[in-house]
């Protein structure tokens, strides 16, 4: 806890030796009639400013003020003691969608309250009232998060996860066509030229005919589906 700072405002009886110091012509009023009667009459009217931070406000300025408006009367047997804490707040969050890093913001305000009222029994020499204003050095942090981009990520599985899943639709369908294309090439063979066994007479007797056939069957490469072909037959 920081060191508590204190300010008084206090309705005295005049005093005749400080009043001729700060106004030499002045004199106090010593018929005690109308120095009744004035006490009678006289209220003390004040008003206090408190600032608060409302976090349902995401505009710029998000910080209220909020005004309360006190009478006191004043009773010369009685001192009245009205206290009140100045507390200083720090508000701090991100008003960004994507991430809490960026579009950061930081308010600085003074929030009061009222901490107590009392009546004292007055003696001659006491002030009819008082008001203390009590401020403490330290001060409090509010912090506003909103779901974000990343946090919604996290939340579903992490960034990584959703990669994976938008990769896999791009390319998924890639990666099955080379799988299937690597299948064909391993079980299936075909030849390179249009001088295909099927010209040949695999009936006939002659020897070289079969050498022919032995030479063709040697030859094939296995079949090969090519990439273009694969797009084209997607699109359409």
């Amino acid at each position: 806890m920081g060191e508590t700072i204190v300010l008084d405002i206090r309705l005295n009886p005049c005093n005749q030796e400080y009043l001729s110091s700060r106004f030499p012509k002045l004199k106090c009023e010593t018929n005690q009639t109308k120095i009744t009667q004035f006490i009678k009459e006289f209220k003390v009217r004040y008003m206090i400013t408190s600032k608060f931070f409302d976090s349902q406000d995401f505009s710029s300025d998000p910080i209220k003020a909020s005004v309360d408006i006190r009478r006191y009367f004043v009773n010369s047997q009685s001192l009245r003691q009205i206290v009140y804490n100045l507390q200083p707040n720090q508000a701090i969050g991100s008003i960004s969608k994507l991430h809490e890093s960026l579009s950061t913001y930081r308010f600085d305000y003074y929030q009061t309250n009222l901490e107590s009222t009392s009546s004292l029994e007055r003696i001659e020499t006491d002030p009819y009232i008082v008001f203390r204003i009590k401020m403490k050095n330290d001060f409090t942090i509010i912090e506003r998060s909103l779901n974000n981009f990343v946090q919604l990520l996290s939340n579903t599985g992490g960034l990584l996860g959703i990669i994976t899943f938008i990769v896999n639709i791009l390319i998924g369908w890639l990666q099955e066509f080379f799988f299937i294309q690597s299948m064909l090439k391993k079980r299936f063979l075909v030849n390179d030229h249009e001088n295909s066994i099927k010209s040949l007479n695999i009936n006939a007797s002659q020897p070289q005919i079969y050498l022919q056939l032995i030479h063709d069957l040697w030859n094939r490469k296995p079949f090969y589906y090519t990439t273009k072909e694969a797009f084209l037959a997607l699109i359409q």
